[in-house]
């Protein structure tokens, strides 16, 4: 099916993809996390003492919300697809949150 679109529409067509994987990913993070730590679920603690997202995911954010204020939203909104990874497959994270 791909194989008659030039590299550049595939390029487009993977970047779009992503985005919206990221889009998506960052709504259902939000929402679940919100639901189970509220609000201020980037600063807050899970049962075992560990954060909920880890310190320099947490930084980056707050550095980044600071600096871009009419980009980004939210925390959430700063995370990249590597950073959303990693919070749906924290381990803890996903047995307490995730998984369904």
């Amino acid at each position: 099916m791909f194989h008659q679109y030039s590299e550049e529409e595939l390029r487009s067509y993977c970047r779009t993809s992503i985005e919206s994987l990221e889009k998506w990913a960052r709504i259902v993070i939000d929402e679940e996390l919100s639901n189970k730590y509220g609000d201020s679920y980037f600063d807050a603690k899970m049962q075992n003492g560990d954060p909920v997202i880890k310190k320099s995911i947490s930084d980056k954010a707050t550095d980044m919300l600071e600096k871009h204020p009419d980009r980004f939203r939210g925390k959430i909104d700063t995370l990249f697809l590597e950073e959303i990874i990693y919070v749906l497959c924290k381990v803890q994270l996903y047995k307490d949150v995730f998984k369904v």
